[in-house]
């Protein structure tokens, strides 16, 4: 109650926008000094890779940088390099693409994989002329040229609206258990609607986990929303109110 109170307080003063909500500021802290930008123009509906740009770091909201899985991608085609260059670009970036619909994620995935060798080459130099007291947290992302002028994935609505809507995915869907939501009363405002099942583990709540039936009473892991059912709204504030206590409260910590 405290978290999601302390989550509405701050939503309200600071105004923030959904891209603000939903990025993860906190998991890049002030040990990120450098991102390593993969460069595409974009003309006439067709998709060319240029080169890799090295530049200095200018805020979470600009790459939406937001934490996926440690073994699958990040909501977002940004992320901090923290093994082998090659296999964060192959793992975060490549794999972000793939099975993507829209037309230009599928163009961006084209010239990926027909320049693949030559990104990974870049991205290997580039990353190695940086000084080595700033490799710490390195992020990676996307960058894209349209009529003479660089945009980044924060600002491309296309980009921004995959952030809001597969974060809010996260809430009540799990790829190894499937959805856990339904209609009922929030265990937080006391509202009666529709609620999630997976809202406190989304955003780092370790201590509620549907990923073991033996945490369950009866054993159905797609009715964990019965066990602390949270409605969309409450969510959200739960989770400014948490990227609020690690912004603040907490040390930062490396992520993927």
């Amino acid at each position: 109650d405290a978290i999601k109170e302390l989550g509405d307080y701050v939503k309200e003063k600071e105004k923030l926008s959904d891209v603000e909500i939903f990025v993860d500021k906190a998991k890049l802290g002030k040990s990120t000094k450098k991102v390593l930008c993969i460069l595409f123009q974009h003309e006439d509906d067709k998709i060319t890779y240029t080169k890799v740009i090295p530049e200095d770091y200018k805020g979470a909201s600009l790459y939406l940088y937001r934490r996926g899985t440690s073994r699958g991608v990040n909501i977002s085609p940004s992320a901090l390099i923290t093994e082998e260059i090659g296999s964060t670009f192959e793992n975060k970036i490549v794999n972000w693409f793939k099975n993507r619909e829209d037309s230009l994620s599928i163009g961006i995935e084209r010239e990926l994989e027909k320049e693949r060798d030559n990104i990974k080459e870049e991205l290997v130099k580039c990353y190695k002329e940086i000084q080595e007291d700033e490799r710490t947290n390195v992020l990676l992302t996307i960058l894209l040229e349209e009529n003479g002028e660089k945009k980044y994935i924060g600002e491309l609505p296309a980009f921004k609206e995959i952030l809001m809507q597969d974060t809010l995915k996260t809430y009540y869907s799990r790829k190894t258990i499937g959805e856990s939501k339904g209609r009922g009363v929030c265990y937080l405002c006391g509202k009666s609607g529709e609620v999630f099942g997976f809202v406190l583990p989304s955003f780092g709540f370790s201590f509620s986990t549907a990923d073991k039936r033996g945490f369950l009473p009866d054993f159905v892991q797609e009715e964990h929303w019965k066990e602390v059912p949270i409605c969309k709204d409450c969510a959200i504030s739960l989770e400014i109110g948490k990227k609020f206590l690690d912004e603040n409260l907490s040390y930062p910590k490396r992520g993927y």
